[in-house]
């Protein structure tokens, strides 16, 4: 599954991800070595990723009462909040 999520990413074709940028480059190297050993386990290859990062940026990863079983909790794997509204973001007219 991190394989996978780390292809799609990689498979992105943007100037914003283009191999000359710095930070690309230092996310791409981070993520090649939590996935050198792939005995990792994916929950802790996203939580390195999360600490290393310092933050959510590429998705949030939250331990919460789960949905359907408010006796348990459960991990929620999402996109991050961009602190502004997803019109915005996606709207032809900015």
């Amino acid at each position: 599954m991190a394989q996978k999520f780390y292809d799609e990413c990689v498979a992105q074709k943007s100037k914003l991800f283009s191999t000359g940028n710095e930070n690309y480059s230092a996310l791409k190297e981070l993520i090649e070595h939590l996935m050198a050993d792939f005995e990792h386990d994916v929950w802790k290859t996203l939580g390195h990723l999360r600490r290393a990062l310092h933050g959510n940026f590429l998705f949030t990863l939250d331990v919460d009462m789960d949905m359907k079983n408010s006796s348990k909790n459960a991990i929620y794997l999402d996109q991050p909040i961009f602190g502004v509204p997803r019109s915005h973001l996606v709207s032809r007219n900015v």
